[in-house]
């Protein structure tokens, strides 16, 4: 396979984004998702992008783009939210604007299947939210991390928000979900925020822990490295040097296809790690209180929204907050950065199976952003 793209404007769409991959053929049938995976696979047996936020954060940009071109960007667009009442089934579809919102809104129904061309006709539809979840995580067709795009009808959806524009009343103003700030921080001079993001987001869960045989939960880490006879996880031990022994016991070389499953796998593993053990809902309380616990915040807030900064201001290795010891807490992301290179702590950030919190909480451990930097309670990056 030739050298990699050399990085560019972003890509229009799904179909464009692919083609930047050159000895990789785009199989629309296939679905994008399931597309980028195997993309993912074969970057990594060819030692070029594993691990690393470019793919997925231009994929991501891609689907946003592409649900741009289908159906529209703007809030105040009433036939872009006809469209997608067409394309879920709605009937008849509403004619006023405030009444097509809330069609969509109220309908569960999986973001990347109205992305897709795959489906002809009608997406499926769900009675529940957990009826989404089990598919969405089944599928898995998961509108997953480092989206920065304009689009506020796409934002709306994936945070169960209203744009922060109505809020505040300036478009200069807009913040969206910390689905975009997980790559790209943004640059912004207003306090103004959007409400905490709904419980109700159409993002995908994690996996939920499967049980032995004596009902003991059975954390994903463990059942990940469990499936290789003759290898002893070693839990007190971080993941990542976990993964490096699996590699080494096992012979297997960077550009093995292999490893590049197992890569696949192992990170996946992570994402649902961190989701079992902490949660994967912006909106729970309980689930940022546990994070305050573990990185040792006293006292912990019973507010939501001052729980998730004094998180998202203490700068902590993810890695070690999956693990079973003591975490260190550094005092800037620089800091944090040379201590995460220099041991090899490195999250993978390409999962698909990241709920939001994890998500909002990755950071740019290759380019920090300056020291004198602070996050909101929504994970957005503001610059002294």
């Amino acid at each position: 396979m030739p050298p990699d793209p050399q990085p560019s404007s972003p890509a229009p769409n799904v179909r464009a984004y692919f083609a930047r991959y050159p000895g990789f053929t785009y199989d629309p049938s296939k679905g994008a998702t399931s597309e980028f995976r195997r993309l993912r696979r074969l970057l990594s047996r060819q030692g070029k992008d594993a691990g690393t936020e470019a793919p997925l954060r231009e994929f991501t940009d891609a689907l946003g783009n592409q649900f741009g071109e289908k159906y529209g960007t703007k809030w105040d667009d009433l036939p872009a939210w006809q469209s997608l009442c067409r394309r879920i089934g709605i009937n008849p579809v509403p004619e006023e604007l405030e009444m097509a919102r809330k069609a969509v809104h109220r309908t569960y129904v999986n973001i990347i299947d109205l992305i897709d061309d795959v489906l002809d006709g009608e997406v499926p539809t769900f009675p529940t939210k957990k009826d989404l979840r089990v598919y969405t995580t089944k599928q898995k067709k998961l509108f997953t991390g480092g989206w920065h795009n304009s689009n506020t009808i796409l934002t709306s959806l994936l945070t169960g928000n209203r744009p922060a524009m109505e809020q505040s009343g300036s478009v200069e103003d807009t913040l969206v979900h910390p689905l975009s700030t997980t790559f790209a921080p943004l640059n912004i001079t207003s306090d103004a925020q959007p409400a905490a993001p709904s419980t109700s987001s159409l993002r995908g869960p994690f996996v939920e822990p499967d049980s032995d045989d004596e009902g003991e939960t059975v954390l994903p880490l463990r059942a990940f490295f469990t499936q290789f006879s003759g290898f002893i996880y070693q839990s007190s031990n971080s993941a990542t040097s976990e993964f490096r022994r699996l590699c080494r016991t096992r012979g297997w070389k960077r550009e093995d296809s292999d490893r590049a499953d197992a890569y696949i796998n192992w990170s996946d593993a992570m994402a649902n790690q961190f989701g079992a053990k902490f949660g994967v809902d912006m909106g729970d309380l309980g689930a940022w209180q546990r994070l305050c616990a573990r990185i040792e915040i006293n006292p912990i807030p019973d507010v939501l929204e001052e729980a998730r900064e004094l998180v998202f201001n203490s700068h902590v290795n993810l890695v070690d907050l999956v693990g079973e010891g003591r975490v260190t807490k550094f005092p800037t992301e620089r800091a944090l950065s040379v201590y995460s290179k220099k041991k090899r702590k490195i999250f993978p950030s390409d999962s698909l199976a990241a709920g939001d919190i994890l998500t909002a909480l990755l950071r740019y451990i290759y380019f920090p952003p300056p020291e004198s930097s602070r996050r909101t309670s929504l994970g957005v990056l503001i610059r002294a």
